[in-house]
């Protein structure tokens, strides 16, 4: 029915929507993420910012988007941001 391709399309975009978030605040750690790899320390800002954005993402990741389109997204974390 239409009611439930309306549906699909509302979960659909709402997935889309989640992915594109956790891309943005995976994109914000990249260069955190290089310098861990390559064994150097993180200063005590870097490691603020990437637990900050961790626990953003930890929180799309448990987000129930059976609710869709009336979802309440986490706020993304000012470190994002920077």
């Amino acid at each position: 029915t239409d009611t439930e391709r309306q549906r699909a399309a509302e979960l659909e975009v709402a997935r889309q929507q989640r992915q594109q978030r956790v891309k943005q605040a995976m994109a914000s750690v990249d260069l955190i993420n290089l310098k861990l790899r390559a064994g150097r320390s993180l200063t005590p800002e870097e490691t603020a910012k990437l637990n900050a954005v961790l626990d953003y993402i930890d929180e799309l990741n448990a987000l129930d988007i059976s609710t869709a389109p009336e979802i309440s997204w986490p706020e993304a974390p000012l470190a994002l941001a920077s």
